[in-house]
């Protein structure tokens, strides 16, 4: 089994009572969900999804569209 660790990350409270809600639907927690983002680096060696400075192209969420 592996040995797992507390890990502390800053997260917006919106967005993370909305992500609470998409993982609740989905049957799991947000540590589940991490866990599984983690994974799909470590195994593809990269982020899994396309990273876009063009926001006409890309689906950014509102939160990340407030922080330019």
């Amino acid at each position: 089994m592996n040995e797992t660790v507390p890990t502390n990350i800053r997260i917006n409270a919106r967005l993370k009572d909305q992500a609470n809600e998409v993982f609740s639907r989905l049957g799991m927690s947000l540590s589940t969900a991490v866990n599984i983002y983690l994974n799909a680096v470590v195994r593809e060696q990269r982020i899994p999804f396309v990273l876009s400075l063009d926001s006409e192209k890309s689906e950014e969420a509102p939160l990340t569209r407030e922080r330019r």
